[in-house]
């Protein structure tokens, strides 16, 4: 066996390398078909016009040749150039087709997908629009929201019709109000990126005064005590009635941890002689 191996050994070591580079040749000089990412670029369109739909990168186109050729081509030197000045509001149609793009010798163009461009272009309209403050969140318990005011009240926008077309109004980006205890003031943009438009008449910033005050409610505290004070010692007195309800207002926020033993209604009797009913005026102390 030993002696087999060692017979002829260049001879075997030749063949082997032929037959793998004879195997080699016969690949990469194999007819194949693979699929490259083809670039679209969209060029001439007017400033007045905006393409809103069917817009898309890239388009894909397989060839069909040699193997090694195909290896040797780059995507990013191929580029479909679709030339959109002749363009009106509407829907344009571009048929992809192997014209678009540099020939390549000893290469087929199978097929492209997508075969057609359908393009939908749009007008592009200026309005003036009201501005609206967009105000998320609740004022903190014991406050009240009274108003909100934005200055500039109006601004231009410029945009797709198709946006435009029944919008009376833009809103600013959120104002967040719970944790606001005093009047306020904000500077915050308007919304025109999510709607796709542009301001062209107008401060990008809008002045935001938000309006909060103390929240005043009543409540009503029943069977507080009627006390006596200024009473000399030496004598005894009796009141009547012996209790009174006490109705409280004032900012919401103090009251809730307002209690009865916190109310105090007395009388005075300073100076007054004894055996005698008076009707005196009580004062209520909080």
């Amino acid at each position: 066996m030993k002696k087999w191996l060692s017979n002829n050994l260049l001879l075997k070591i030749f063949s082997l390398l032929f037959a793998g580079l004879f195997w080699f040749y016969l690949t990469v000089e194999q007819e194949s078909e693979l699929g490259f990412p083809v670039r679209i670029e969209l060029s001439g369109l007017p400033s007045s016009l905006v393409v809103s739909d069917g817009k898309i990168d890239h388009a894909t186109i397989w060839l069909r040749g040699v193997r090694r050729k195909l290896f040797n081509l780059r995507s990013e030197n191929m580029t479909f150039k679709v030339n959109l000045k002749e363009a009106s509001e509407g829907t344009f149609v571009y048929p992809l087709t192997e014209a678009g793009i540099k020939r390549i010798p000893n290469v087929v163009v199978e097929k492209i997908v997508p075969p057609v461009l359908n393009l939908k272009i749009e007008k592009l309209v200026k309005k003036r629009l009201a501005v609206k403050p967009k105000i998320i969140g609740s004022v903190p318990r014991g406050y009240k929201f009274v108003n909100v005011t934005v200055y500039p009240n109006f601004i231009q926008v410029r945009g797709r019709r198709s946006i435009l077309q029944g919008v009376k109004s833009i809103y600013t980006y959120p104002v967040d109000i719970s944790s606001l205890t005093q009047s306020s003031n904000f500077e915050v943009p308007v919304d025109v990126n999510s709607s796709e438009l542009n301001v062209t008449s107008g401060p990008r910033m809008i002045k935001v005064r938000v309006n909060v005050k103390e929240n005043i409610v009543s409540k009503t505290f029943p069977n507080i005590p009627v006390a006596v004070k200024d009473l000399e010692k030496k004598y005894t007195v009796n009141v009547n009635p012996v209790s009174a309800t006490v109705e409280v207002k004032g900012p919401e926020i103090l009251l809730d941890n307002l209690k009865p033993v916190d109310i105090k209604i007395l009388v005075s009797a300073k100076n007054l002689p004894a055996g005698m009913a008076y009707k005196r005026r009580a004062i209520v102390e909080i």
